[in-house]
């Protein structure tokens, strides 16, 4: 391979990380990605025909809600299976489940505690209600407390459904299929550009500690 085509393969995969990731670049420079759009849509090189863009491949992850089957019934429990087979059975094209160890997240808590101590600090400030208002702040303080140590010490197990195509349109049908199959009892939601650089970080270090 010449030299310059070394360059343009290294600055193809650098282009995906023209994203804010906090310092994962390093990381994600070593896979064959070359953008991914806000919305999560991934465009990588296929490895087959690395120089040929137009051969590019696109993906997405989809996240799978977290069950506990052992809490569901028998009839819980075999309505779960059938979905999981039928998604099998209808999708024809390679289906990679991807499970990751990842930091606990707590962010739709942790922003609705916030609201509720911003809305008590200012009732106080216009002197409304004081007490009730004093014990809500300090209740949504310890709250808040609580939930980031959470953040900070817990892990999750998490699942994701890795779908390729060969165009973007492919990528759509595809997941039109498998949320109509499976969406309601999977969830199976696109994960957005944020996500999606968590992920491959996460993929290319298996062997980290998750802290």
């Amino acid at each position: 391979m010449k030299k310059n085509e070394i360059s343009a393969s290294s600055n193809q995969r650098k282009s995906f990380l023209s994203l804010n990731n906090h310092g994962d670049d390093s990381i994600v420079n070593l896979l064959p990605y070359k953008k991914c759009s806000e919305q999560g849509i991934i465009r990588k090189a296929n490895i087959e025909y690395p120089q040929t863009p137009s051969k590019d491949l696109y993906q997405v992850f989809l996240s799978i809600k977290s069950t506990d089957l052992d809490s569901l019934n028998e009839g819980e429990l075999a309505e779960w299976a059938d979905t999981y087979t039928a998604i099998n059975r209808v999708f024809s094209h390679p289906l990679k489940l991807v499970s990751l160890s990842r930091q606990a997240k707590a962010t739709e808590p942790l922003r609705y505690w916030t609201q509720v101590n911003k809305a008590a600090t200012n009732e106080l400030a216009a002197r409304n209600d004081i007490d009730r208002n004093l014990q809500i702040r300090e209740t949504s303080l310890e709250v808040i407390d609580r939930l980031k140590s959470l953040e900070q010490t817990n892990t999750d197990l998490k699942f994701y459904f890795q779908i390729t195509a060969k165009s973007k349109d492919e990528l759509f049908k595809l997941v039109r299929i498998i949320k109509q199959v499976g969406g309601t009892k999977f969830g199976l939601d696109i994960q957005n550009k944020v996500e999606v650089t968590a992920i491959l970080k996460r993929m290319a270090n298996m062997n980290e500690e998750v802290v």
